[in-house]
């Protein structure tokens, strides 16, 4: 089992339209996200009370009405991962963290799980391709 796990592994990370999505994916987090949290390196441990629809992610405010198509289609693509990174967080909600440290775990969990997703994506559509290109 564990041979197995590592075999699939090594498929995963030489997958190499799997690398280019998640390089791809980590330049657009990078350009949304490094140059804001640089400015707004504010560390509060209470947020303020913004209206519905924002969330604090990596020590910044995100709206995703207020933000461009690319950054919308990255957050719909990385919904579900933001789905698990905050219901792996809420587990540990007895630690009291702080909002601010509360939000870069988040990231930081969404990052790690993002990565393994589109690794994961690249990998079946990079098998699909091989599927179709043996059928003909």
């Amino acid at each position: 089992m564990v041979k197995t796990i590592f075999e699939f592994g090594k498929r995963l990370v030489s997958s190499q339209f799997g690398l280019f999505l998640l390089v791809i994916h980590l330049i657009i987090l990078v350009y949304r996200f490094i140059p804001r949290t640089l400015i707004n390196s504010e560390k509060t441990c209470n947020l303020e009370f913004r209206s519905p629809g924002w969330i604090y992610i990596a020590g910044d405010y995100f709206h995703f009405a207020y933000e461009n198509i690319l950054m919308q289609t990255v957050l719909l693509l990385d919904l579900p991962v933001l789905i698990i990174a905050e219901s792996i967080v809420n587990l540990f909600s007895y630690l009291n963290w702080c909002d601010f440290t509360k939000s870069w775990v988040i990231a930081g969990l969404s990052l790690i799980f993002a990565s393994l997703q589109w690794l994961l994506v690249g990998l079946g559509l990079q098998e699909f391709y091989r599927l179709l290109k043996n059928l003909k």
